[in-house]
Formats: structure tokens, C-alpha cells, sequence
């Protein structure tokens, strides 16, 4: 679940996971294009994509991703699309996620989570609060240009910035990110996500 989170799948695995609506079956073109080597074609249908309007952020996000993956340039501004806190613990790690779209994710370390596709209007609030925390945050670190590193290990926490050009993120020992003055707000207010989350399923993680 951890890797359907961040929205930077390989084209091949996200086009074959859709359907034949749009935009899933616009993935699924351009895919099959790039199979047989029309790059420029793809191309033209991941810029597409992202033009689509009421698209779900992981989409939006899949797309940018690939078009950096083929070397394509991006003139448009930073665009945050999502943020997500991770936890290292003994058994695994806590992910709360949260989205431009305003929906929402919340996995437990035990492999349970809650999935917030945004029935209503009530988290918005919530999560417009973490993106505006975000957009201060980003200027202070740029892209990371490897592949998406592995969860933290036990005692140490991370906060992902998934953008139209590419992954952000800062790393430390989780009591110092809580203790932060510039990554304290950001980690009470998923921390408070991830309550607000467990409350609207009644307590209980699925």
C-alpha cells in the first residue's frame, strides 16, 4: 500500500491497474505508445492528462511523474499535490496521507488503515491548513533526485512533499521533528489528521 501512495509508480504498473474510463485508459495509451517507441505521442497524452480538470491528485502526480522520468522539461510552477508523514516503529511505521483533492489516508503500523475519498466537505479545513504549512516549508529544500528512499527505520520520522517536479522531503529522529520550528506544526497537524481519521471511522482502524 505504501508504494500507492506517493503516486510514482512505473507507467506500465499504474495503466494496468485502471479501467477504460479516462483518465486511466489515457494511461493505458500512452503506455502501449511508449512500448512501441512513439515517445513524442505519449508524451502528448500525459500533457493531456494533466490538463484534465477534477482529476484525483494521485493521477495528476503519475503523470508529472512520468513525464520527469522520460527527461520531458516542466515550465509550470511547483504544484503540491500531497503530503505524507511517516513514523518508524518497532513493527512497521505509521502514514497518515493527505491530499490536494482532500482525500486522505491513514496506515497503521499493524498493516490496518482508513481510506478518506472525501464523502464531504469536513476534513477541507484540515487539509488546506497542512498544504498552506507546506508551501513554507518547501522553499526551504529542494528536489530529491534519486528514487523514493525506503520508510524510516524505528525512532525516525519523514515528511514527504509530492509535487509536479518530483519528491521533497525532510528526515530525522521523530522527538526532534516534533521539537522542530520548522517541522513541528507540520507534524502535530498530521498527527491530529491521523485522530481525526481514527474518529471518523468510530475508532477503529479497519
Amino acid at each position: 500500500m505504501r508504494d500507492l501512495l506517493f503516486g510514482d509508480l512505473p507507467l506500465d504498473n499504474w495503466a494496468a491497474m485502471g479501467t477504460d474510463v479516462a483518465p486511466w485508459n489515457l494511461f493505458l495509451q500512452a503506455s502501449v505508445l511508449m512500448a512501441k517507441g512513439d515517445r513524442d505521442e505519449a508524451i502528448k497524452i500525459l500533457h493531456e492528462i494533466i490538463g484534465l480538470r477534477n482529476l484525483e491528485s494521485r493521477q495528476y502526480l503519475q503523470a508529472y511523474n512520468v513525464l520527469r522520468e522520460y527527461n520531458v522539461p516542466l515550465y509550470n510552477d511547483v504544484i503540491i499535490f500531497g503530503i505524507i508523514a511517516e513514523v518508524g516503529m518497532e513493527d512497521g511505521w505509521d502514514q497518515v496521507a493527505i491530499y490536494a483533492d482532500h482525500s486522505a489516508r491513514y496506515i497503521n503500523y499493524s498493516g490496518s488503515m482508513i481510506i478518506w475519498e472525501h464523502p464531504d466537505d469536513s476534513l477541507n479545513k484540515q487539509v488546506d491548513e497542512i498544504l498552506e504549512i507546506a508551501k513554507g516549508m518547501l522553499k526551504l529544500m529542494g528536489p530529491w533526485n534519486g528514487r523514493r528512499p525506503a520508510a524510516p527505520g524505528n525512532g525516525y520520522a519523514r515528511i514527504n512533499f509530492l509535487t509536479s517536479h518530483g519528491l521533497h522531503f525532510g528526515q530525522a529522529a521523530t522527538n526532534d521533528l516534533f521539537n522542530d520550528q520548522q517541522a513541528a506544526p507540520m507534524m502535530y497537524k498530521m498527527l491530529e489528521m491521523m485522530k481525526t481519521l481514527i474518529n471518523k471511522n468510530n475508532n477503529t482502524v479497519l
